[in-house]
């Protein structure tokens, strides 16, 4: 399994939504399907990690035709026993709740490694504000050739339980998008030999 010292973070993003101020975004599904589009055209895979979005990412794709060449799984991890056992996630990282950004990085590291996956998103977080941190989510997005973790933290405001989920997932795939369209052309710049 990977660690902490052996992806580079290339960046962080903290982001606060309400439903004033929503970005424009593609949809779920369209951003679904240009995902699957670029990685089946290179030849790549994607795993999740999810505890908050409890399976919608993975659902996000399997709700798409030919999403089973780029979608190798996800490991659902509701429970801290979860995270602890399957992602292989220490104790003393997950804290009382595992909502930190230590916990979404080495979610996403180590379910591409479990999986053998080219990327790998995760998400944890809190959908109903129990304390004084509100609804809140911290996400990793994984690019496991090039061992670069993108970093995500949002806040949101004014939605309820399912719209935190939902929004989540819109975002992350909207931001995975960006990510894999900007090394598009790297890839073809710099073919494997």
């Amino acid at each position: 399994m990977a660690h902490m010292l052996d992806v580079k973070e290339k960046i962080s993003i903290h982001l606060i939504l309400n439903k004033r101020n929503i970005m424009e975004n593609l949809t779920t599904t369209e951003a679904a399907t240009q995902i699957i589009s670029i990685l089946r055209d290179r030849n790549q895979t994607v795993s999740t990690a999810e505890s908050l979005t409890a399976g919608m990412i993975s659902s996000s794709f399997a709700d798409i035709s030919g999403s089973s060449s780029i979608l190798a799984g996800g490991v659902v991890s509701y429970q801290l026993s979860v995270k602890e056992k399957v992602l292989n996630i220490p104790k003393e990282v997950l804290g009382v709740d595992a909502v930190n950004k230590e916990t979404a990085t080495l979610m996403a590291t180590n379910v591409a490694s479990l999986l053998g996956t080219d990327y790998s998103i995760s998400a944890t977080g809190i959908a109903e504000a129990y304390d004084e941190r509100g609804e809140l989510a911290y996400c990793s997005i994984y690019d496991n050739v090039n061992k670069i973790v993108h970093n995500f933290y949002f806040e949101f405001k004014d939605y309820n339980r399912n719209e935190v989920r939902e929004q989540l997932t819109s975002m992350l795939l909207n931001h995975f998008l960006i990510i894999i369209t900007s090394s598009v052309n790297k890839v073809n710049e710099h073919p494997h030999n």
